[in-house]
């Protein structure tokens, strides 16, 4: 399964326990479809999985390798990796544009 970042919450305190976590909101979906649904994962920085995450936490980021644990929640514990890493923002397209308003 296949997902994009689409936003990464603040570091919260959980009320069942003494750790923090972060949680990633995803658009999620099968490769072989362009149906896409909201899931999220929650991260925590203590826990060993966190380094397979750390590096890819952007936003538009698209992951693979997700797997669902239930409707909405992607196991954290998924073999995730980078597929593509969006842009941020369109700076470089309007530094192309200046360039043409030169001539």
């Amino acid at each position: 399964m296949i997902g994009k970042i689409i936003k990464i919450d603040q570091r919260k305190q959980s009320f069942t326990s003494q750790v923090a976590y972060i949680r990633v909101h995803l658009m999620v979906g099968e490769v072989s479809s362009k149906e896409r649904t909201w899931a999220k994962t929650d991260l925590v920085s203590s826990f060993r999985n966190y380094k397979k995450w750390k590096d890819l936490l952007e936003i538009n980021n698209i992951l693979g390798g997700l797997k669902l644990k239930d409707k909405e929640t992607v196991d954290s514990d998924s073999p995730v990796y980078l597929i593509q890493k969006e842009p941020k923002e369109p700076e470089e397209a309007e530094e192309v544009i200046e360039q043409f308003k030169l001539f």
